[in-house]
């Protein structure tokens, strides 16, 4: 709990201090999802290989519910506050 904390809080200034730099919050996001996934696929391979497979009748679902859940958060990341 204490290292979710910190990486939070660490995130938080880290962000800020890249958003006021030339990155864009849209690029940012994209950077975060690749290095969360790459994270998630690294760790899952290490755990154990065969969780990381997928069947031929659960690849489109996988697809399109990773496409979509990506789209939705860079958006959301995208929306300027009114």
């Amino acid at each position: 709990m204490l290292a979710a904390a910190s990486l939070f809080s660490l995130n938080g200034s880290v962000s800020k201090a890249v958003l006021n730099g030339t990155i864009s919050s849209l690029h940012l996001v994209e950077v975060r999802c690749l290095a969360a996934g790459v994270l998630f696929a690294l760790i899952a391979v290490a755990r154990d290989r065969r969780s990381l497979r997928i069947g031929p009748r659960e690849l489109g679902f996988v697809a399109v519910y990773g496409i979509v859940g990506v789209a939705i958060g860079m958006a959301a990341y995208g929306l300027k506050p009114v």
